[in-house]
């Protein structure tokens, strides 16, 4: 979040520095590197993506092994639906993230693109919570 603060930060730098024949050509740079941020999360886990899927049909397949220990099934249950949780959330955001037109003005794509991040950030972090609780819980 932090990064994605300065970004923002050194987007309104800019502006606030530029004549009016330069706000669009910024305006475009701007975006640009606000997608190119975003992207860069999504790009660091979505090759894990299909590692949840491989993860979670070992968990359920250890869940049904141990299924007269219910406290150790019940907890393999537990992270087998969020490791399906985490899939797609991943494939619910991909579906829905939509780059921005160039004609919007600087709050709406600095208020967009934020929002993206926030989304791609979550998406990112129950990806990895849910890949090392997986780890975790097939080693026991």
């Amino acid at each position: 979040m932090k990064i994605a603060s300065m970004v923002l930060v050194t987007g309104l730098f800019l502006f606030s520095c530029t004549g009016s024949d330069t706000l669009e050509q910024n305006v475009g740079e701007l975006k640009d590197s606000l997608q190119a941020e975003i992207m860069r999360v999504h790009d660091d886990v979505m090759p894990k993506h299909l590692e949840l899927q491989k993860l979670k049909k070992e968990v359920d397949a250890r869940a049904e092994e141990l299924k007269n220990d219910t406290l150790l099934a019940n907890n393999l249950s537990q992270v087998s639906v969020l490791l399906d949780s985490a899939y797609r959330s991943m494939n619910t955001w991909m579906y829905e993230y939509e780059p921005m037109s160039k004609d919007m003005t600087r709050e709406e794509i600095m208020d967009y693109y934020r929002v993206e991040r926030e989304k791609i950030d979550a998406v990112r972090d129950l990806m990895l919570e849910s890949l090392d609780r997986a780890i975790e819980i097939l080693q026991e």
